[in-house]
């Protein structure tokens, strides 16, 4: 049980959005600035977890996270969950590289998700893999509607410097997004 419970954790703050209607009530009693101190709550309480597990305050769930992308690979797929369901078919860019100075020493790769309704997108997430109970690598997951695709694609191809970023701020707000620099003309 102690093993699930930091994942459990991290499912919860994930699904917990301040202004959302799917805020950890509908019902009115409920207001957003409870809803906000319980999610800071939750955070507080993760970042401890993570500290007693042996990962550093920087790679702490609230924490900013900053990878900085040495190279990326488009992956395309396709797959039938079960013999009942139709196909499908997705994909994403997985970008790779190295932590900033100021982020969580064991990010090493971002995930950008693209995904066909926009009631598929998801928040910005920041996660740190164990393996036999000790910390192995760190990610950053970021979904975009499959319409993006071939701008992103083309943002990163003419980048010279791309960064990919992931924050909190104080208020719950959650932030992810892409970084590029343009490659000075020939």
């Amino acid at each position: 049980m102690k093993k699930l419970f930091p994942a459990f954790l991290f499912i919860v703050l994930l699904s917990c959005k301040p202004n959302s209607p799917k805020s950890l009530s509908n019902s009115p009693e409920i207001d957003i600035v409870q809803t906000t101190q319980f999610r800071d709550s939750l955070l507080s309480i993760s970042d401890s977890l993570m500290n007693t597990l042996g990962i550093k305050d920087k790679c702490a769930i609230s924490h900013r996270q900053i990878l900085s992308v040495k190279s990326y690979v488009v992956v395309s797929g396709s797959y039938k969950p079960d013999s009942a369901s139709a196909p499908e078919v997705g994909r994403y860019i997985l970008l790779t590289g190295k932590h900033s100075p100021s982020s969580c020493e064991l990010l090493d790769k971002a995930y950008l998700h693209f995904v066909n309704e926009k009631k598929q997108l998801r928040t910005p997430s920041f996660s740190v893999r164990m393996t036999n109970g000790k910390p192995t690598s760190a990610e950053i997951r970021l979904f975009y509607l499959e319409s993006q695709f071939e701008a992103i694609q083309y943002q990163l191809s003419i980048a010279k410097d791309i960064y990919c970023w992931r924050g909190v701020f104080g208020n719950g707000h959650i932030w992810g997004d892409i970084h590029t620099s343009r490659a000075p003309a020939p």
